[in-house]
């Protein structure tokens, strides 16, 4: 099931592993553990076909990160764009 999950969020995006490996910019892939469109998993591949990503998982938070746990969800993006990793 969790395959097919992962299968039907690429196919839903339309995002292809080639258009990922294509991101230049700097990238932080945003993912928490309890969103609902797909697992934990998904967020590691799609960071990891992307060059010099950073990938950030919030803990216990569904789709709306940002309005369940605002703090975390703002210090990750400021450290992302001020890059204080």
């Amino acid at each position: 099931m969790r395959d097919r999950t992962c299968h039907l969020i690429v196919q839903q995006s339309l995002i292809t592993d080639a258009t990922l490996q294509g991101i230049t910019v700097p990238t932080m892939v945003l993912w928490t553990t309890k969103d609902p469109s797909g697992p934990v998993d998904e967020a590691e591949r799609i960071a990891s076909h992307i060059p010099g990503a950073k990938l950030a998982v919030m803990e216990n938070c569904g789709h709306w990160p940002q309005y369940e746990d605002p703090d975390t969800f703002n210090k990750l993006h400021l450290d992302f764009l001020l890059d204080r990793s």
